[in-house]
């Protein structure tokens, strides 16, 4: 860790998660570099999340509480970004962890190499009942299914046109890429991390997968996660790739755009059929 102080913020969203959110912010407390803020945008809960999080600022001035009327996941971490401190940036949901060596491996790969914008780890899953362990993925066959990428340009942005590289909790951002590329949208329910990267990527920024052990992120899986609405997320990845298709001149990224909107509208026709809209699923079948 040497003698390097710089600051990085943690952004975490929280809407109702006072079940879950003493555990997120112990993860942060454990965290082996201590030049942090972390700061808990409350996007208009009504359960107890005010008061466990008010005992972390109470005790600790490194945490800090924001609440503002419920806008949604975007908007959240958009206020937490406008008041962060921090060169770097670390986001976490408000039911997920980060291991405790996380922020201090990934800010001293950032601080080695400066041509480097976002630094990324791996992911594992867990659920409330088994804490203990850690999956792959939330799929039957627990096979991992990060890409781990690294480059910039083209290479990115054709993995990015396969599927997601990463879960939003997994990199480490210098906070310059905020400036260049913008805030999340806050237009977007779904995949709205999906959509930034994207836009990083189309901007040029350096992405580096880093294979460390302790650098991974802890993502829990529970009925209430947001992945569990797929029909949803597929809508908004199809509209997605189509903005990214609109900003392509290269003829094989573009082929790739086409087929990744083809797959996708006929993997959204069949979800829609599986939940019993048969026709509208079919219509989009014979198109």
């Amino acid at each position: 860790m040497g003698n390097n102080k710089t600051l990085i913020s943690l952004i975490i969203p929280c809407y109702n998660y006072g079940h879950f959110i003493a555990e997120t912010l112990n993860s942060v407390l454990e965290q082996t570099y201590p030049y942090w803020e972390c700061i808990v945008v409350d996007d208009g809960s009504f359960d107890n999340s005010r008061d466990v999080v008010s005992t972390y600022v109470a005790s600790d001035k490194r945490f800090k509480y924001i609440y503002q009327e419920n806008r949604g996941l975007s908007a959240a971490r958009n206020t937490g970004i406008r008041a962060a401190q921090g060169e770097f940036l670390q986001f976490l949901d408000a039911d997920d962890l980060i291991v405790n060596r996380k922020l201090e491996l990934q800010i001293k790969l950032l601080s080695e190499r400066p041509d480097v914008d976002i630094v990324y780890g791996s992911v594992r899953y867990f659920t409330t009942e088994q804490p203990e362990l850690h999956l792959f993925s939330m799929g039957n066959d627990n096979r991992a299914w990060m890409p781990n990428v690294s480059g910039k340009g083209h290479v990115i942005i054709e993995s990015l046109l396969r599927g997601s590289i990463m879960v939003v909790s997994s990199p480490l951002v210098r906070r310059k890429v905020i400036d260049e590329c913008g805030l999340f949208n806050e237009s977007l329910k779904y995949c709205e991390d999906y959509e930034f990267w994207c836009r990083c990527a189309l901007k040029g920024a350096a992405f580096l997968y880093q294979d460390e052990p302790d650098a991974f992120t802890l993502v829990r899986h529970h009925p209430n996660s947001m992945s569990k609405n797929s029909f949803a997320m597929i809508q908004a990845r199809v509209g997605i790739i189509e903005s990214i298709a609109s900003c392509l001149n290269e003829p094989d990224l573009n082929r790739l755009a086409e087929n990744a909107l083809y797959d996708l509208r006929i993997e959204s026709a069949i979800e829609q059929m599986s939940v019993g809209q048969k026709m509208a699923g079919l219509s989009k079948l014979v198109r």
